[in-house]
C-alpha cells in the first residue's frame, strides 16, 4: 500500500513541525497564506521598534537653491539622466554660464548633490531628496 501524496503546502516539512503550526493556521488558510500572515505580523513588531530616522541636519536651502534642486530631481525622473549645466542654467532662467556652476557647487557643499564617480557630465545626482 502507497502513502497518499503530501499535501503541496507541506512538502518538504517534517511531520513534527506539522503538529506545532497545523493548530494555528486559520480555517481554509495554506501554510503559505499563514507564513506571509506571520511574517507580515514580526516585520510591522520590529519596525515599531526600530530606531526612528537620523534628522535632517543640512543647511537649509534658499528659495533658489531648492529650485534648482527641484529641477534636476524632475530632470532625473523624467529623462533617465542628470541634466547639463546649460540646461540648468536654461530652465533657470540664468544667462551666465558660471551661474549654475555656483548654484550646483553651493548645493554639493551643502550636500545635497553628489558627483557621479565615474563620468564628468551629466553627474550631478540628488542625495536623499527632501521632495
Amino acid at each position: 500500500m502507497t502513502q497518499p501524496l503530501p499535501a503541496p503546502d507541506y512538502i518538504g516539512i517534517p511531520d513534527d513541525c506539522r503538529s506545532i503550526i497545523e493548530p494555528h493556521l486559520q480555517p481554509d488558510e495554506t501554510l503559505g497564506e499563514w507564513a506571509h500572515r506571520i511574517l507580515t505580523a514580526k516585520v510591522r513588531e520590529y519596525a515599531a521598534e526600530a530606531v526612528p530616522p537620523v534628522p535632517d541636519t543640512r543647511e537649509p536651502l534658499t528659495p533658489r537653491q531648492r529650485e534648482m534642486l527641484d529641477f534636476i530631481q524632475r530632470f532625473r525622473e523624467e529623462q533617465g539622466m542628470s541634466p547639463s549645466y546649460q540646461e540648468i542654467g536654461q530652465a533657470m532662467g540664468m544667462t551666465s554660464r558660471s551661474g549654475p556652476v555656483t548654484g550646483a557647487r553651493a548645493l554639493l557643499k551643502k550636500g545635497y548633490l553628489q558627483e557621479h564617480p565615474h563620468t564628468s557630465t551629466r553627474a550631478l545626482i540628488p542625495v536623499n531628496y527632501p521632495g
